[in-house]
């Protein structure tokens, strides 16, 4: 199962008696960063393996998020036993991740971290709160927080 960019917000998330729990906080690795998969006829500025199968994703040469733009990535587990690393942006990263997503409903937007691309979803509305979740599965929790966090 590959990982999945959740658009919720970590208030729905932290509810009270929700059974959602934060088990582990870092600073973002420099590396973490969100560009645009290359899609159409946009130019190609590089390609990166995905973390779990090696599947190339070409990325688009500019960079909408970067590791500044980023306070701490935290790592919850709920109720279920489903694991959510959160990615926690500053103002800037916040403007730039609603600015560029309402642009760009319907494109993918990539999660890289340590030269792989930890997650390619699909926006589907607007990211205005300035958290991105991913899902991951159980197995590939160590492999995928060691990435995003320092």
């Amino acid at each position: 199962m590959r990982a999945e960019l959740l658009a919720c917000t970590l208030s729905v998330l932290a509810c009270a008696g929700c059974g959602v729990e934060t088990y582990r906080e870092a600073r973002p690795d420099p590396s973490l960063s969100m560009r645009f998969v290359a899609e159409g006829d946009v130019p190609v500025g590089m390609s990166l393996p995905r973390y779990d199968d090696g599947e190339l994703i070409p990325l688009e040469e500019s960079v909408l998020i970067e590791a500044s733009h980023i306070d701490h990535v935290q790592l919850y587990e709920t109720g279920e036993g489903e694991r959510l690393v959160v990615i926690d942006l500053n103002d800037v990263g916040r403007e730039r991740l609603r600015e560029g997503t309402t642009e760009r409903v319907g494109a993918r937007l990539a999660i890289i971290a340590g030269e792989h691309v930890i997650a390619a979803p699909v926006i589907r509305e607007p990211l205005t709160e300035g958290e991105a979740y991913v899902r991951v599965p159980a197995t590939q929790v160590e492999t995928v927080w060691a990435a995003l966090g320092e």
